[in-house]
């Protein structure tokens, strides 16, 4: 089962105790924020996978029943995006 894969993996608790939380779509910001939280200098970035393929386009039906399906790891997310933002 797919379902709720990143809940089962990490769970909310370990976030809140995690010294670093970033989120992927701010990736530049969060690698300058995170070296700097380790009082790296000049640090390089570096991007693998990167596609510059175009997101792909969902109606509003097709996210509601994706979060739906996947609420507790939507739920992570935003808990992810809100620590991020401390």
């Amino acid at each position: 089962n797919n379902q709720n894969l990143m809940t089962k993996y990490i769970g909310d608790n370990y976030l809140s105790e995690s010294a670093f939380v970033g989120v992927q779509e701010k990736y530049d910001s969060e690698v300058e924020r995170f070296s700097k939280v380790l009082g790296w200098n000049n640090f390089e970035k570096y991007y693998q996978n990167k596609t510059d393929a175009k997101p792909v386009q969902l109606t509003q039906v097709e996210l509601e029943e994706i979060k739906s399906y996947n609420c507790k790891d939507y739920q992570l997310y935003n808990y992810a995006v809100e620590l991020s933002s401390k």
